[in-house]
């Protein structure tokens, strides 16, 4: 016998379905127990037992007392026996379901499942997992039969904890997962093929539409998306099961599952919320990797993050590479903490330590936050577009009291080896002289320009210069960047600032024009976050996550043209990413008139 497709004699989803549980149960027998937790009994047993009324049905029902156990099955065993029940009605969550199928089976009697929640695919399954009564998971029952009916009624779905669904969503998309691995190394059938093809596309679905679906329950409501979503979560993760002969089912993320329940304080999780991932935060960067500071990050804590801008985890110019013992310090706490996967954010720095300790095995995944925008492999980095507008803004306002005083204005922007901030920032705010790091500049030129100004009728100017410009080889002035003291960081950066100071004495004695300058210095690093930048960080984020679930690390997330992709971190943080001469020629140069 060739044994392929394991499945309920029906499924039926339909929204009110439940309203007419009579007809369904009639066929089967005429003395049906309900099987129901007290909550469930309340908010729906109760009503279905009132519509029996009137019918040639005798409804009964039994409290599940919370636990899938040998205990509790006995008892509903006896119970049923007690009053003759010849139909088995179970409704609730996964553990009540299990045991009205497990008494069903052992009673030789017909059996009903009505799901509450879209959390497990229990209501299709022909497995029953058991537990001891304090929970702990002993082993799967095979049962001799899938339930006669499943009968899904979305609204009642609707109307469960919405992290019930939120679990069902993880342990489905789970599936694909375990679809790959357990059909790997072995010849696939057609009915395994077609499982694993269901797999992904039951991800995808999911990926698509979840969050839809999840705030409809939010709201008590019950949509066509969360219909689609409680298909996936039951009747397609029951039928990935069910086909060839249940290849696509058994691993990791069950046996994690299990292995689980012999903790007390996870056995009130869902399978679903385990399946997922626990999302802690090191503090202050790679100093809280070093001396193991972290905290655990809920969804409650990340709520409203997207309008804030800094850093809610902290930051530090720490490098594990210039402490002692530091990369082996930094494996020491992921192996203590159980760490699978370490997401870095931030810029060349931090990436770089994260693409070393790749080489070094560690598990990591980088995303580009600078405001430099300097990474290689990348379009552009978040935190990048709201510094811009902090710099237009900034120079916007001083454009006001320039021309009003007839005045040079000297604004210092920051831009170590890369000046993609000036650039932008000075286009965007009509800068008439733009001074980058990666061309050299003349004093000749920048006096001549300013003098050609105030001839023709403009009596101010804005010249936006980053902290990392210099003149050019053989000038007399300034023929190195300004720095601020001998003293360098744990990544060798000495600490630069004050060109704009030393660009204003010099232009005004050269020229006569009063000047001033302005430093915006760490202006631009604070500030809620631009639109561009919320969108992208989202993005970046998103896809982080979906290559740690790939397993694809020691890549970093990147965006190309409208479309994020991955790169590896070597590549990204390999070189630095500068403002190329032909860019700033077509771009810089016509504003000074040439």
């Amino acid at each position: 016998m060739i044994d392929l497709f394991l499945a309920p004699g029906r499924y039926i989803q339909e929204r009110g379905i439940s309203k007419k549980i009579g007809e369904f149960i009639f066929p089967l027998g005429k003395r049906p127990l309900f099987v129901a937790d007290e909550l469930v009994y309340s908010k729906v047993v109760k009503t279905l037992l009132e519509s029996l009324g009137g019918t040639n049905l005798k409804g009964r029902f039994v409290e599940f007392k919370g636990e899938c156990c040998a205990e509790e099955i006995e008892r509903v065993i006896a119970l049923a026996k007690d009053k003759d029940i010849d139909v088995m009605v179970g409704c609730g969550g996964g553990k009540a379901l299990d045991t009205a199928k497990t008494a069903s089976v052992k009673l030789r009697l017909p059996i009903i499942t009505i799901p509450t929640s879209a959390a497990t695919c229990s209501a299709w399954s022909f497995i029953a997992p058991l537990y001891s009564k304090e929970g702990v998971y002993l082993k799967s029952l095979n049962l001799e039969r899938n339930p006669d009916l499943a009968l899904i009624d979305p609204e009642i779905i609707a109307q469960a904890p919405v992290r019930l669904l939120s679990a069902g969503m993880v342990d489905a998309q789970a599936k694909w997962y375990e679809a790959k691995i357990s059909t790997q190394g072995i010849k696939k059938d057609l009915a395994t093929q077609v499982a694993l093809d269901l797999s992904k596309k039951s991800y995808d679905l999911i990926k698509s539409i979840g969050l839809r679906a999840k705030r409809d329950v939010e709201r008590e409501r019950c949509s066509s998306e969360l219909e689609e979503i409680i298909e996936v979560n039951i009747l397609l993760t029951g039928l990935i099961g069910g086909l060839g002969k249940g290849r696509c089912r058994s691993s990791a993320a069950h046996a994690f599952n299990y292995a689980m329940t012999s903790f007390t304080e996870t056995r009130p999780s869902l399978h679903g919320e385990k399946a997922g991932y626990e999302i802690v935060g090191f503090t202050e960067g790679w100093l809280g990797v070093l001396e193991n500071r972290w905290r655990k990050l809920s969804r409650k804590d990340v709520e409203d993050i997207q309008s804030e801008g800094g850093t809610i985890l902290y930051t530090s110019r720490t490098n594990p590479y210039q402490e002692s013992n530091g990369s082996i310090r930094v494996k020491d706490t992921l192996k203590k903490e159980g760490v699978e996967a370490l997401i870095a954010i931030g810029g060349d720095d931090t990436l770089g330590v994260a693409n070393r300790l790749y080489q070094e095995g560690v598990k990591t995944v980088g995303v580009p936050k600078t405001i430099d925008n300097d990474l290689s492999a990348t379009d552009y980095t978040f935190g990048f577009d709201t510094a811009i507008n902090i710099a237009i803004e900034g120079m916007d306002r001083l454009s006001t009291t320039a021309r009003s005083h007839h005045r040079a204005v000297i604004v210092e922007i920051m831009g170590r080896q890369a000046g993609w901030i000036t650039l932008q920032a000075g286009v965007g705010a009509g800068a008439s002289i733009i001074l980058i790091p990666e061309v050299p500049f003349y004093i000749e030129e920048i006096c001549e320009t300013l003098i050609k100004r105030k001839k023709e009728g403009n009596n101010y100017t804005i010249i936006a210069v980053a902290e990392g410009a210099k003149a050019a080889k053989g000038s007399k002035f300034l023929s190195q960047e300004v720095v601020k003291g001998e003293k360098t960081d744990a990544f060798g950066h000495i600490l630069l600032g004050g060109i704009a100071t030393l660009l204003e004495k010099e232009i005004a004695k050269r020229t006569g024009i009063e000047t001033r300058s302005v430093i915006l210095g760490h202006l631009q690093r604070g500030g809620r976050p631009s639109a561009f930048d919320r969108f992208l960080a989202t993005r970046f984020g998103l896809k982080a996550i979906e290559l740690v679930k790939e397993g694809k690390f020691g890549q970093m997330t990147s965006l190309r043209g409208t479309e994020i992709i991955s790169v590896p971190l070597q590549e990204a943080v390999g070189e630095t990413k500068r403002v190329p001469q032909k860019l700033y020629e077509e771009v810089v140069k016509p504003l000074w008139g040439e």
